[in-house]
C-alpha cells in the first residue's frame, strides 16, 4: 500500500496546495501542521493560522533545525495549555513548559 491509495492520507506537491485540498474537504474542520522547519515556516505566514501550540524547553542543545521566528505582535498573551498543571515540568534535570499562543483578530 502506498500513501496515495490510503484514503485518510492526503498527499500535495506543496504547503498551498495541500492546505487548499484540506479547505475543500467538507469533513476536515482543523488542519494540524507538525513541521519540519520549512513547513512550520510556510504555517505561520498562512492567513488560516488560528493557533501555536508550543512546547518550550529550557536549555541550550546541540541541534542545528529550529522552530522559524515568531511575530509575537500578532498573538495575544500566552496561554498555559493544560490548565491546573505546573507552569514548568521538568523530567530528566530538562524543564518545558506548554503554551498556547492564539492569534489576535485584525
Amino acid at each position: 500500500m502506498t500513501l496515495e491509495s490510503n484514503e485518510n492520507v492526503v498527499v500535495e506537491r506543496s504547503f498551498e496546495d495541500a492546505v487548499e485540498r484540506l479547505c475543500s474537504m467538507s469533513d476536515i474542520e482543523t488542519i494540524w501542521n507538525i513541521g519540519g522547519s520549512a513547513v512550520y515556516a510556510k504555517g505561520l505566514q498562512s492567513p488560516l493560522l488560528h493557533q501555536l501550540f508550543l512546547t518550550r524547553v529550557e536549555g541550550s542543545f546541540n541541534a542545528d533545525v529550529f522552530f522559524p521566528k515568531i511575530d509575537y505582535k500578532l498573538f495575544g498573551e500566552p496561554e498555559q495549555t493544560y490548565p491546573g498543571q505546573e507552569s514548568e515540568i521538568k523530567e530528566n534535570n530538562i524543564s518545558y513548559r506548554f503554551e498556547t499562543l492564539t492569534k489576535k483578530q485584525n
